[in-house]
């Protein structure tokens, strides 16, 4: 008989605000290949800012893997009244009031299904909270996925909300019986907040790739008129802000490097596309910056197929996170430039696979000009990438599947 475990995340399909649903997806999809049954628990797609209703289709995959949905209400957006909303309504986070809905729930699937394990990934905070009372309650031994840590230093602020935080993350971690982390400088950052629960119950598992959801192109890929740098998904402000990358452009337009009629940086889906576009405006590289809508996952995988280059941003505050995308930037065998610090695992994870060779600091205007300036002058663009498929989310996902066969034999 099949191991059984319950999976609870918030972002799954057909959320198009994030890309981390693919790790809940994949792992579901490849689970039961292992001899592990998975049930998903997440929430209705109302709950979500932005559904892509193509994004169904990736379901498909998942065969005979039961999704079940609770109801969730964003508490900025739907207890809101003339833009203002009750804090109490969106504690830990925006969509705390599935926090009931999903406990209850989760206690009634685990008795009907006997689920053995329960794994719960964040973000949002709400999710893990779920995942916490489920195993208070059950005693069911507890994965947690932590795809970014928790809080910060880097960040944080002494305020009720982060000192909740800190609080409830040492009880969480204190409680679950493994942690998963997505990147080695996250492990590192743990182990200096909790060094001795951290080296008994951590576990590396990186994000990836899954080349069944890429299109087949048969004959040569499709290229445009002019050269493309695409970035795919969110460019938040606070942690991968663009501006410095915005200047660099300007002044290789000033220079003559940089042409409208030859080059486009492609924004596409950034999430702050009016702050940006006004930035470009008013650095005169509207010509050459354009920031397109969200499409659907395939589409996406399509466009980096076809994209002359690749671009990941990154502050050095994230030095212990590496993009999901940069995995399939792999895959899809297209240059990339990497807007991150030298020392981070993303630069790093580059270097590993022989495609590190232009990377430059966000903050950096001069190394980033420097770059770029290179990267354009060898003409000949061709990917050199080796080592990227042991990043396949189908070999991955049996370190999740021996981890809960582990936890659920040892119960």
């Amino acid at each position: 008989m099949p191991h059984k475990v319950l999976m609870i995340a918030y972002h799954f399909p057909p959320v198009a605000a994030s890309s981390g649903f693919l790790r809940t997806l994949k792992f579901a999809k490849y689970l039961p290949g292992y001899g592990v049954e998975p049930m998903v628990l997440t929430v209705k797609p109302n709950a979500y800012e932005q559904v892509n209703a193509k994004n169904y289709q990736l379901l498909d995959d998942l065969d005979k893997v039961k999704v079940y949905r609770c109801t969730a209400k964003d508490g900025a957006r739907d207890f809101a009244w003339r833009g203002k909303y009750l804090r109490m309504l969106a504690s830990p986070d925006r969509w705390a009031s599935w926090i009931p809905f999903g406990v209850f729930k989760g206690l009634r699937l685990i008795k009907r299904t006997k689920a053995e394990v329960i794994w719960v990934t964040y973000p949002i905070v709400s999710a893990l909270v779920i995942g916490y009372w489920l195993k208070k309650i059950t005693g069911l031994p507890l994965i947690c996925d932590l795809r970014d840590p928790i809080w910060e230093e880097e960040t944080y602020q002494d305020t009720r909300r982060f000192k909740w935080l800190k609080k409830f993350e040492a009880r969480l971690l204190t409680l679950a019986d493994r942690i998963v982390f997505t990147s080695p400088g996250t492990i590192e950052k743990y182990r200096g907040r909790y060094p001795s629960l951290i080296a008994g119950k951590s576990m590396l598992i990186t994000n990836g790739f899954d080349s069944d959801n890429f299109p087949v192109i048969t004959g040569v890929p499709k290229r445009n008129k002019k050269k493309v740098f695409l970035h795919s998904g969110i460019i938040p402000v606070y942690e991968r802000n663009p501006e410095n990358f915005f200047k660099a452009i300007s002044n290789l337009k000033e220079q003559g490097v940089l042409r409208a009629d030859l080059h486009e940086f492609r924004l596409r889906a950034c999430g702050f596309e009016s702050l940006y576009r006004q930035r470009v405006t008013e650095l005169g590289i509207s010509d050459l910056v354009s920031f397109p809508a969200p499409i659907s996952y395939e589409d996406a995988l399509l466009e980096m197929l076809n994209a002359d280059a690749l671009m990941v941003f990154q502050d050095k505050t994230c030095n212990w996170q590496i993009p999901a995308k940069v995995f399939e930037y792999m895959y899809a065998q297209r240059p990339v430039l990497g807007w991150v610090d030298p020392d981070s695992d993303t630069a790093k994870i580059l270097e590993d696979c022989n495609i590190g060779d232009f990377i430059a600091p966000l903050d950096d205007v001069i190394r980033i000009e420097e770059t770029l300036s290179r990267f354009i002058s060898i003409g000949d663009w061709q990917s050199k990438c080796k080592g990227y498929k042991q990043f396949d989310r189908k070999v991955l996902t049996k370190e999740l599947a021996d981890l809960v066969t582990a936890l659920a034999t040892s119960n």
